[in-house]
């Protein structure tokens, strides 16, 4: 905040300290040449030069006006498409399942990276879940307490419960199956390959923003549970999200990401992970792991 005070006085003293020049400029325009003719033709030179910058910066300030309407306009439009999403959004739980030990997570189809930023459907809302620790979040829980349950302690540490035994994970395209395992927080996390999944449950994560919702900077992720053995739908969440800022770079702002910390979004993105998948089928009851 102090270096923008800074900036806008500097450029207040330098708008004055352009006019005072155009001004002494025009004071020796009128008083330096000897003839009437040629006192009006410098004056009108200096007029002109001195004038060229005022009228760039007009210029420059009615196009940040108009961008700056169009943006409003542009937002006010997305937002009413998105308070419409909204209202189809939200937890619908049909069933749970108690004493699951393993899920399997099935993903979106990989979007290539020539896609444009705006329509690529890799779920910025909830997220595609594509990386180790996304993973790993389904397998311990790291999301942090009160030491000794006492929140006035001011002293916080990881829970390192575990949730399931297991995560098999399938992106869509082949046959065969990735699975997970963690022993504990302090255990790095395991992988193999297999042919054969051993999950009952199946976790789908979805992107379901359509063409008109990405044209607006608005974003839709669903999480579906199934049972994969009779396909029944156990559970759904959907949500949206919305960039106020209409995919805007400034300052080096990445839309999206900008968008899940500050922008709107329905319901909390913070559900919207294995919380929502826990409540739906909930794992085996395990022991606390000390590091």
């Amino acid at each position: 905040m102090r270096d923008y005070w800074m900036t806008q006085s500097l450029l207040q003293v330098m708008g004055w300290g352009y006019v005072a020049v155009v001004l002494i400029a025009l004071l020796i325009a009128a008083w330096a040449p000897r003839r009437n003719p040629h006192k009006a033709l410098w004056v009108l030179i200096v007029l002109g030069v001195g004038s060229i910058l005022p009228i760039k910066s007009y210029q420059q300030y009615e196009e940040q006006n108009n961008i700056s309407e169009a943006r409003k306009q542009q937002y006010a439009k997305a937002k009413a498409l998105f308070d419409e999403r909204c209202k189809t959004a939200g937890e619908k739980i049909y069933k749970t399942i108690d004493n699951v030990d393993g899920i399997q997570i099935i993903r979106d189809k990989a979007v290539g990276s020539d896609v444009p930023v705006q329509f690529r459907l890799n779920n910025p809302y909830g997220g595609a879940c594509d990386s180790d620790s996304c993973i790993a979040m389904y397998l311990i829980d790291t999301s942090m307490s009160p030491v000794n349950g006492d929140a006035n302690s001011g002293r916080y540490e990881p829970n390192k419960k575990r949730i399931y035994h297991f995560v098999e994970v399938s992106d869509g395209e082949s046959s065969g199956l990735r699975r997970y395992t963690k022993l504990d927080s302090s255990s790095p996390l395991e992988k193999q390959s297999v042919l054969q999944g051993k999950a009952r449950y199946g976790v789908i994560l979805s992107d379901v923003s359509t063409p008109e919702d990405r044209s607006l900077w608005i974003a839709g992720g669903s999480i579906k549970i199934i049972d994969l053995k009779n396909k029944d739908v156990l559970a759904e969440r959907k949500g949206y999200l919305l960039d106020p800022g209409q995919g805007s770079t400034d300052g080096q702002r990445s839309p999206w990401d900008w968008a899940r910390v500050h922008g709107n979004s329905c319901p909390s993105i913070g559900q919207h992970n294995q919380v929502f998948v826990e409540k739906v089928i909930r794992p085996v009851k395990g022991v606390r792991h000390e590091q």
